[in-house]
């Protein structure tokens, strides 16, 4: 990078940073927020330079210095929860914030696609459920979602925390009000939910030049990432140029157009690497949190399985490490079937890289083929039950509740049995059967031709035995693999089996 790119670079901080000298606070932090409990929790914010700030909350009182950019920053000692609405004092020599009605509780970030965007409104049962919406411990934060050629260190306008009410409840993402109604229920203290999530977008969006980073098989789209920052802040540069220019010109009474600002070429590129993060996310980053639940995927139908998993890889290690809060729990929906949508949509590959996520510590996929009333609508209208799933993946797996079944039957292993294959299982809680109590569907065999057939499928004990008289040398077995399945398999406690194949993928 040139010296000149990285002086307008600096330059760049400096103006945004000087934007903040007066006092004040970070982008997730306002009235009636909810601070993450048991751990550290970083408050931060901008003043001018040099300036001594003070935090006050909860007895604690913390001092730090704005630095040179006026940006400064103060950890507040591990909080316990508490639904006794408190406020937070910051204070330097010349002016005082107050932030009102803070709670302290459990965070989660829940982001994605339409999916996750899709309100309360919108589902099924709409007005039952927002008609039990009266929740004041449950927050929501909702994020714009904005484009950025380069990290943030704020979003481009306030926003403000809403707590969930009768008038409210109808504006919440459906998903992340389900989930964070049940864990409400279950821990009996303060839900703090930050929404980002806006519909059409792929994961390349979502994903951290850091995360990028992280995957050896992405070096070359980390490189390209790269370049593509140089070029930025080179674009950025001419721009400043430009614009001088054309106000000097303005002045002289004869200015042409404006010229365009390159976050505007930024804003319309929607396949725009790691945009959406930098945009949105960046200017969240540290906030204390518990973990994130993950709802997107359709617009990555034409990926294959292992560059999704790649993808999605980078997006979950990138986000850990810019958090600094180690593995925090990632729990996510593996996107239901969609038949007939359009023909070159490959949902089973999007599966096979969402099935791979697992393979991550700490990670949990909610299976949703099920709840799916209409298998030729990309937005299914029971987020109730989706939000329920990820809920029983934190509340097993993050708060510790035991006896808890929290995921459907997925596949674990296989074993050849002359004409027959037996199929092993993780998470057969209470063991398997039929959901409708009709023969199991949607399995299919083949041998080593390759030509899968329909086969015949039945529980026997934790395993399912799999066979065809149409393959006398079977060699892999397929569930559920089709954009139209809508299989019956699920374990003792009613959730669903996971689609899987035996075989590679092409």
């Amino acid at each position: 990078m040139t010296a000149k790119v990285l002086a307008v670079a600096a330059g760049m901080v400096v103006t945004a940073s000087f934007a903040h000298a007066e006092l004040n606070l970070g982008t997730p932090f306002g009235d009636g927020m909810v601070l993450q409990g048991d751990m550290p929790v970083p408050i931060w914010g901008w003043a001018e330079p040099s300036k001594k700030i003070i935090v006050e909350f909860k007895g604690q009182k913390k001092e730090a210095i704005a630095g040179k950019y006026g940006k400064w920053r103060v950890i507040l000692e591990s909080l316990k929860a508490d639904a006794t609405p408190a406020d937070l004092q910051v204070s330097a020599s010349d002016r005082t914030l107050r932030v009102n009605d803070v709670l302290v509780g459990e965070v989660w970030i829940c982001s994605g696609q339409s999916n996750m965007a899709m309100s309360l409104r919108e589902v099924k049962d709409a007005e039952a459920h927002i008609g039990k919406g009266d929740l004041p411990r449950l927050r929501v934060l909702n994020v714009p979602v904005r484009g950025a050629g380069l990290m943030q260190d704020r979003l481009d306008r306030p926003v403000g925390w809403t707590t969930c009410s009768l008038q409210t409840a109808g504006g919440f993402s459906a998903v992340a009000f389900f989930f964070g109604r049940d864990l409400l229920e279950k821990l009996n203290i303060p839900i703090g939910l930050v929404v980002v999530s806006t519909g059409a977008t792929p994961i390349e969006r979502w994903v951290p030049r850091e995360g990028l980073a992280l995957v050896p098989e992405l070096a070359d789209i980390s490189a390209s990432a790269r370049k593509a920052d140089e070029e930025y802040l080179e674009a950025m540069a001419r721009h400043k140029a430009e614009f001088s220019a054309w106000q000097e010109k303005g002045e002289a009474g004869a200015a042409p157009a404006e010229p365009v600002h390159p976050d505007m070429v930024v804003k319309k590129d929607m396949r725009g690497l790691s945009t959406f993060f930098n945009g949105s996310i960046a200017p969240l980053m540290g906030y204390g949190l518990r973990g994130m639940i993950w709802y997107q995927g359709e617009s990555n139908r034409g990926d294959t399985g292992e560059d999704y998993f790649k993808l999605h890889k980078a997006l979950v290690q990138g986000w850990r490490k810019v958090w600094g809060q180690g593995d925090f729990p990632f729990y996510y929906v593996q996107i239901s079937a969609l038949d007939g949508w359009r023909p070159d949509w490959h949902i089973p590959e999007v599966w096979a890289g969402q099935i791979r996520v697992m393979e991550l510590p700490n990670t949990g996929m909610a299976v949703i083929h099920d709840l799916c009333e209409d298998i030729k609508n990309i937005h299914p209208k029971n987020k109730e039950g989706v939000g329920q799933r990820l809920a029983l993946w934190a509340l097993a797996k993050t708060y510790g509740f035991k006896d808890l079944p929290y995921a459907g039957p997925m596949y674990k292993s296989h074993v050849v049995q002359g004409a027959r294959i037996r199929v092993h299982f993780d998470y057969a809680f209470g063991g398997l059967k039929s959901r409708d109590g009709k023969p199991l569907d949607w399995f299919s065999i083949a041998g080593d031709n390759k030509k899968f057939v329909q086969a015949q499928a039945e529980v026997d004990a934790d395993t399912v035995v799999v066979w065809s008289d149409e393959v006398k040398d079977p060699v892999a077995v397929r569930f559920a693999w089709s954009e139209a399945a809508q299989p019956n398999l699920v374990n003792g406690a009613g959730l669903p089996a996971s689609p899987f194949r035996t075989d590679p993928g092409e």
